[in-house]
């Protein structure tokens, strides 16, 4: 066969017709391994993501021991949940009083069921994201973007080898993809590109996370000193204004288990709130690390499938287990956000402007983003596999029109692709819970609070 007639052109690049095209666009690939980041052995990879919950059982035996340090982890009586709830609504509620225990104190419940859910929900984040790459190239569900014809030894006029150009445009020359696999070819030019990701992150570790601690006391000093000033707010009676209401919030707060007229109680609260907001800060440069690789995806490989369904998600279950831990992150911060102005009052939110901004213009890329860039990645799987049945028919000499009968079981299987639900991102049951919870209850409570101040 000479190579006119085994190759075309496509955007000036040979490109060969071949009868199984998923199979020699097969690639290998790294996996963007966070583990990997601060040179950690993978023994920590492999734990089972329980353990971390010792963690959290410290964190809250912490929570627990300021409490005592203090005098007041507080009784049954003490508990005001409804009433409290109701005064936040202001609904008819009796006076609340100045004394706020820990048992009362739902807020820092929920912000430590929280932590402790995030950190055992960051480890299973991580090791999801450890195995995602690898697993999607195994089962064909990422495969190489169509590349030049290597040399053939049977052809005549072997082709000259080329090296791979990719579907390139501005947004992959701004962020260096293109740069980066200069002179690869297409089937070794997204694990080079992801390779070279965990490197320059890997180098660079440290100089990220001293940054990053220090950025989260400063934070966690600033919702203290929130505290301080505005804790409690919602709860202040309100028919008091002015002097009245000032006195009041002085009294709830040096009434209040971790104030600052309890250091031991104080100083641990603290340093808990720092470990807290690193957890979402490094959740978040992980997250950016991990977009920016999914948009080089969109550049260097094509989506397939795993046409034989082994995971029930035609292979494009990795995925979704990774896309699942996003989501639920974003659910949690929303959450605990939520759950913070509630207690400083929406007017006080410029105490955690910071991450309150963060999760305004991050947590649309985290979601959005991958949305994008995935949304056809069924339909373009299934078109790849319809021009490989065709192919296949054709090499065996099979005319659609003419050889009905022999054509039967190519147009059947070309109906199952067709008709297979291929949904890269989709993640089930929780997923109308986990969008309310990111978008409508951050936004309801902060209208809500605007309505009653």
């Amino acid at each position: 066969m000479t190579a006119e007639a085994r190759s075309g052109s496509h955007n000036g690049q040979h490109t060969r017709i071949s009868t199984n095209p998923l199979e020699e666009r097969r690639i290998t690939t790294v996996d963007l391994n966070p583990f990997l980041f601060g040179r950690t052995s993978g023994a920590l990879r492999d734990r089972h993501s329980a353990w971390f919950l010792l963690i959290g059982a410290g964190f809250t035996a912490l929570v627990l021991l300021a409490a005592a340090s203090s005098g007041m982890v507080g009784s049954f009586d003490e508990f005001q949940f409804a009433n409290d709830f109701r005064r936040i609504l202001r609904l008819p509620a009796a006076e609340s009083d100045t004394t706020f225990p820990l048992v009362r104190d739902i807020p820092t419940w929920i912000l430590t069921a929280n932590v402790v859910a995030g950190t055992v929900l960051l480890h299973r984040h991580w090791q999801y994201m450890s195995k995602c790459l690898s697993g999607l190239a195994r089962s064909g569900a990422i495969i190489a973007k169509p590349g030049p014809v290597p040399p053939d030894d049977n052809d005549e006029q072997p082709l000259p080898r080329e090296a791979f150009r990719g579907n390139f445009n501005i947004i992959s020359r701004l962020l260096r993809i293109d740069t980066i696999v200069r002179d690869r070819d297409n089937k070794t030019a997204f694990g080079h590109f992801v390779g070279r990701v965990v490197g320059a992150v890997s180098n660079r570790w440290l100089t990220y996370l001293v940054p990053l601690s220090v950025l989260s006391i400063v934070l966690a000093g600033l919702l203290v000193l929130g505290m301080r000033n505005s804790l409690f707010q919602t709860l202040a009676p309100s028919e008091l204004a002015g002097a009245d209401r000032a006195e009041w919030l002085q009294a709830a707060y040096r009434g209040w288990w971790a104030s600052i007229d309890h250091p031991l109680a104080f100083t641990i609260y603290l340093a808990l709130a720092s470990y807290a907001i690193f957890i979402v800060l490094l959740f978040h440069l992980v997250g950016l690390i991990a977009v920016y690789v999914t948009i080089g995806m969109h550049f260097l490989v094509d989506p397939g499938a795993d046409w034989l369904n082994e995971d029930n998600r035609h292979g494009w279950a990795p995925l979704a287990r990774f896309y699942r831990t996003v989501m639920w992150a974003n659910a949690l911060l929303g959450t605990s956000l939520s759950t913070i102005l509630i207690s400083l009052g929406i007017t006080n939110a410029s105490w955690v402007a910071f991450l309150v901004v963060l999760y305004v213009l991050l947590m649309p890329v985290f979601t959005f983003v991958p949305w994008v860039l995935f949304r056809r990645a069924g339909e373009k799987a299934a078109a790849l596999r319809i021009r490989q049945i065709r192919a296949i028919a054709e090499a065996q000499g099979i005319d659609p029109d003419t050889h009905i009968p022999a054509m039967a079981p190519y147009l059947s299987e070309i109906d199952r692709c067709r008709a297979a639900t291929i949904r890269p991102l989709r993640m089930g049951t929780v997923s109308l819970f986990t969008h309310f919870t990111l978008v409508a209850l951050p936004i309801v409570l902060a209208a809500a609070q605007i309505w009653l101040q």
